[in-house]
């Protein structure tokens, strides 16, 4: 069965009122999702006449610059940007940026809200991967999740971290809706990896046991282990 995917544009204005702009610092990076992104390019020029140098950022997977998926992350945050600006409703989006370190504000043109992400969120995010990184390496028995959703199986990576580690069992959980009532039968089980969507760290407390991404995993692997991969491939931003 094919699947079609259809672009829905909202109509919305997304220039900014001069407060809000005062607010920006210098450098601005600049995205959004599919809704708006027929739109950015005017929030660029009204940004670049008050002052402001702009850099239109865009994600790993995104087909179009300046914009991001959910589970998506810039390619490129660098020097150049003082903070991101995220036009679009919510924060599931723009979290994805907590990685970058970088100030964090939001634009919601449907409700007309503008405002600044607080880091103490991103704090909150840097904990639970620490925590789920060092009970990994202090775990023998790791049960990785595999998700069988279209754009979410990355069974290979469950395969180099069986390279990387094999001191450690690992058991591969395969499902295509990821319950967590379900993972509780798993009594065993010392740590959860996730390949699916890295976004499900932010139901971190519902896993029965603590659960970290594979991405985290191989992001921070030592020149040795990195060898032991042998076969590297592109997953997430490109670190798998």
């Amino acid at each position: 069965m094919k699947t079609f995917f259809i672009e829905a544009r909202l109509s919305e204005a997304i220039l900014l009122s001069e407060e809000h702009i005062r607010q920006l610092p210098e450098k601005i990076g600049l995205i959004t999702n599919i809704q708006h992104i027929h739109k950015l390019g005017e929030l660029r020029e009204q940004l670049e006449s008050s002052g402001k140098k702009v850099t239109v950022l865009k994600g790993f997977h995104s087909m179009y610059q300046g914009q991001m998926y959910g589970c998506d992350f810039p390619a490129v945050i660098d020097g150049s940007i003082d903070a991101v600006l995220f036009v679009g409703t919510g924060k599931f989006h723009p979290r994805g940026i907590f990685d970058s370190k970088k100030r964090l504000f939001i634009y919601d043109p449907v409700n007309r809200q503008f405002l600044e992400v607080d880091r103490k969120d991103a704090e909150r995010e840097e904990l639970k991967k620490k925590a789920g990184y060092i009970r990994f390496l202090h775990a023998t028995e790791i049960g990785v999740i595999i998700s069988t959703k279209p754009g979410q199986l990355h069974n290979r990576a469950a395969e180099a971290l069986k390279r990387v580690y094999p001191d450690k069992n690992f058991y591969l959980l395969v499902c295509d809706t990821i319950d967590f009532t379900e993972l509780q039968n798993f009594t065993f089980i010392d740590c959860f990896v996730n390949t699916a969507c890295p976004r499900l760290m932010e139901d971190y407390d519902k896993f029965p046991k603590p659960m970290i991404n594979a991405e985290e995993l191989l992001r921070n692997l030592t020149p040795e282990q990195k060898e032991a991969k042998k076969h590297p491939y592109p997953l997430y931003s490109g670190v798998l």
